[in-house]
This record gives structure tokens, C-alpha cells and sequence, in this order.
């Protein structure tokens, strides 16, 4: 009789790192595959039309914002304080490309706005130190430092097809596998 009252498996919301896992997963798919499409136009390792490029950052946020809203919708209060830290860094990432287009703009130096691949290895990095700081968990500054090695990387190759290569692996290693270990319920 107490069998048939009780449910079989309880019900528990995700905490913040599994929330955290599950963007960090989606944010490495999502812009790790726009640069590998920047990456395969720039090259010429696919022949598709130049327009391409300018679709494939807005598919790659429309694509994230989505996924965001439904982790923030289904995953009860961690999913909102990720969802709204997540937006915060998506937005910031967008005012930084839109900085670059107005300096391009004004000065005539379409270059510019090649510089903002460095923003998002730059970002993980930051937020990866700051996380290393505030749960005083040293191992949490490895994806930092390779965060701001990749923002390096960008910079070296800055103008080249290899930028879009550089930050591909380096949302690889600072967000989809970090993120799908903490999905597991491994801590980093």
C-alpha cells in the first residue's frame, strides 16, 4: 500500500551546474559550429556564397537564445540564473561586434571587425577565472588560461581563415567539454 502512494523516482530540479553544463554544451555546439563555417567559407574548403558568413552568427544566437529560454522555462530557479547570466554574456559578446562594426564603419577598415573572434575566448576566459576565484577551485583556472590562450591564438591568426579554426577548438575546450562534464555531475 505504501508502494502504490509513493512515486517510484522523485522529481528534483537540476542545480546550477548541471543548468551551467547544459548551456556550456549548447554554447559550444552552437558558436563552435558557426566558426567552423566561417572557417570553411574563408578557406575555401566549401564552396558556398559569401552571404553565408553573414548568417551563420545570427542562426548560431537565434539557435542558443532558443535553447536558453527553454532550459530557463524547464529547469526551475538554476535555470533562470543561468538563462539570465547567459544572456548577459551573449549581449555583451553582441556589443562588442557591434562596436567593431561602428569603428569599421567610421574608419573604413573592415579588418576591425575580424578582431571580435577574439571576444568570446577572451569572455570564457574571464568567467572561468572569476568562477576558479569565487568557488576557490584552482583546477577551474586550467579552462581559464586556455580561454586567454585561444584569444591569443585568435590574435595571431587574426585575417586569416585559422581565426575561426582557433576559436572553434578553444569553445571546444572552454565550453562544450567542460559543460558536458558538469552535465554528468562530474565537478571541474
Amino acid at each position: 500500500m505504501t508502494a502504490a502512494a509513493l512515486p517510484l523516482t522523485l522529481k528534483t530540479s537540476p542545480s546550477v551546474a548541471d543548468c551551467v553544463g547544459r548551456v556550456l554544451i549548447v554554447a559550444g555546439l552552437c558558436f563552435g559550429a558557426a566558426n567552423l563555417v566561417q572557417w570553411a567559407v574563408v578557406s575555401g574548403a566549401f564552396h558556398l556564397h559569401p552571404a553565408v558568413l553573414g548568417l551563420s552568427w545570427p542562426a548560431a544566437v537565434t539557435v542558443f537564445l532558443i535553447t536558453v529560454g527553454r532550459i530557463r522555462k524547464t529547469a526551475g530557479d538554476a535555470g533562470r540564473r543561468v538563462a539570465g547570466w547567459s544572456r548577459l554574456g551573449v549581449l555583451t559578446l553582441i556589443c562588442s561586434a557591434l562596436a567593431l562594426l561602428a569603428a569599421s564603419v567610421a574608419t573604413g577598415d573592415w579588418g576591425l571587425v575580424a578582431w571580435n573572434s577574439m571576444a568570446s575566448p577572451m569572455a570564457y576566459g574571464a568567467a572561468w577565472g572569476i568562477a576558479a576565484l569565487r568557488a576557490g577551485r584552482p583546477n577551474m583556472a586550467l579552462p581559464s588560461l586556455i580561454g586567454f590562450g585561444g584569444a591569443a591564438a585568435v590574435a595571431a591568426t587574426v585575417g586569416t581563415a585559422d581565426q575561426y579554426l582557433a576559436c572553434a577548438t578553444t569553445l571546444a575546450l572552454v565550453a562544450f567539454l567542460p559543460g558536458a562534464a558538469l552535465a554528468r555531475g562530474l565537478r571541474i
